[in-house]
């Protein structure tokens, strides 16, 4: 199955943030997790990812730990990229969307944080 939080980012950023880390021991079980409002699913990788297609919407992806020194790709989005690290303290990755049926992130370490938004 797959657990998934709702409720989780209300008013109070510390919650939030706290609900959050609670995806990471889920992720470290092979567990399929995600936090979800009206307007986001969040959850965390630590791979490769495949994405499909959505009706409508932005792929965000944000790092969840430290990733110095990855090389990071994405096919199949608006904005592609090659051969980049995606470090804490960047914003990078955020407001992307697949222009095909299929993309496809690849790294090999670290953990990052995949926001899946609709306005």
């Amino acid at each position: 199955g797959e657990i998934v939080i709702l409720g989780a980012t209300g008013g109070r950023l510390d919650h939030m943030i706290g609900n959050i880390q609670l995806l990471y021991p889920c992720l470290q079980k092979g567990i399929r997790a995600s936090i979800i409002d009206p307007q986001n699913r969040l959850y965390l990788i630590d791979g490769e990812t495949v994405f499909r297609r959505m009706k409508s919407g932005e792929r965000n992806f944000l790092p969840a730990s430290y990733t110095g020194g990855n090389r990071n790709y994405l096919k199949g989005l608006k904005y592609p990229l090659e051969n980049k690290d995606i470090c804490i303290g960047t914003s990078l990755c955020i407001s992307n969307e697949l222009i095909e049926e299929e993309g496809r992130i690849t790294f090999s370490e670290g953990v990052l944080m995949a926001v899946e938004s609709h306005d």
